[in-house]
């Protein structure tokens, strides 16, 4: 901020590792400044700089030296007209997933700045939930309450006969409390306690002690409660990446129909329901990480359209010219993937 002050904005990223004193900013301070949106008005994007963090820092060191040598640089001699020949070419890399983002920022500064994790879904606790964490300390002791949130903390500790319980703190859009799971609870619904989980949680209010506490009964993903469909982008019915795709499906099968959408063909289909996916697990992130954020979509649907059961699906393809009708036979086939012969 003193240097800004004393020598005006900086320009650019380059603009600012020249300048920077490399006594004052080491690596872990200017992973700092990236991962809570400091450099944002430069028109980079975070993952751009993340990338080039060790670059940056070469160029700081290097400057650093030529002016404690008393060498002079060009912006030293021309001021703002100076022409730097050498300057960082940032990687062309796409920028992190939203959420990714806000994780960054809260894990810098303790807090979330550009958003909040539970923004997108928060129709659905409005719908779901039957409290919010602010109205908590209104209600009476031993109250049944539904709590919709994020888990931001999860202390395991043993009993005295040596049974594992938890304490957990659930964060949602007015506020934060505290979970007691006792050891019944905790074994019945282990998988759905991680820290950053959005998670539904049903319980009662403890009041014995100053701070109101919740003792959990039941806890789920929510993801499991609001119900949709995945739409899966693949270059052609016969890229390799589909017995890859295979694999992740049939391991975490849930309720969720999932859909192929051939983009060279221009048609979609519709697995069969061994092939539909829990999408409170972590499917999404595994064919995320193989097919890339831009082929992976989830569709909401409405409760009414769920309730409609499994009818033929119409999808207008982009480049298909019409819209198409899912072969009934593919949708009703079970217990086996179908082959790109077969599509």
């Amino acid at each position: 901020i003193q240097i800004r002050e004393r020598e005006g904005n900086f320009k650019d990223y380059t603009d600012f590792c020249r300048r920077l004193d490399t006594k004052a900013i080491n690596k872990r301070v200017l992973e700092s400044l990236i991962k809570c949106g400091a450099f944002d008005s430069l028109g980079h994007r975070r993952a751009q700089l993340m990338a080039a963090v060790d670059t940056g820092l070469g160029l700081a060191q290097q400057c650093q030296r030529d002016r404690e040598n008393g060498q002079l640089s060009l912006l030293d001699l021309f001021g703002d007209s100076a022409t730097f020949a050498a300057g960082i070419d940032l990687p062309q890399v796409a920028e992190f997933a939203p959420d990714q983002l806000l994780m960054l920022e809260k894990e810098a500064l303790g807090l979330y700045i550009s958003g909040h994790p539970l923004s997108q879904y928060r129709a659905d606790l409005g719908r779901l939930a039957t409290v919010s964490v602010a109205e908590l300390a209104d209600l009476p002791d031993d109250s049944n309450v539904v709590l919709g949130g994020l888990i931001t903390g999860v202390k395991q500790i043993n009993t005295r006969k040596g049974d594992l319980m938890a304490f957990l703190t659930l964060e949602d859009l007015t506020g934060t409390v505290e979970v007691v799971v006792f050891p019944r609870t905790y074994q019945s619904y282990r998988s759905a306690i991680v820290v950053d989980g959005v998670v539904l949680l049903k319980g009662r209010i403890s009041g014995n002690d100053e701070a109101v506490k919740v003792i959990g009964e039941e806890i789920s993903f929510l993801e499991r409660h609001l119900g949709g469909e995945v739409h899966i982008k693949i270059d052609s019915a016969s890229s390799p990446l589909l017995d890859q795709v295979q694999i992740i499906l049939s391991s975490f099968k849930g309720e969720a129909p999932v859909f192929f959408h051939f983009e060279r063909e221009g048609i979609v289909y519709k697995t069969g329901s061994e092939f539909w996916v829990e999408l409170a697990g972590p499917v999404i992130k595994r064919l995320t990480d193989l097919l890339g954020q831009s082929k992976i979509e989830i569709k909401r649907l409405p409760a009414a359209s769920r309730a409609q059961g499994d009818k033929t699906y119409r999808q207008k393809v982009p480049n298909a010219g019409a819209a198409l009708s899912v072969n009934e036979e593919f949708i009703q086939k079970k217990n086996r993937f179908f082959s790109i012969l077969e599509l």
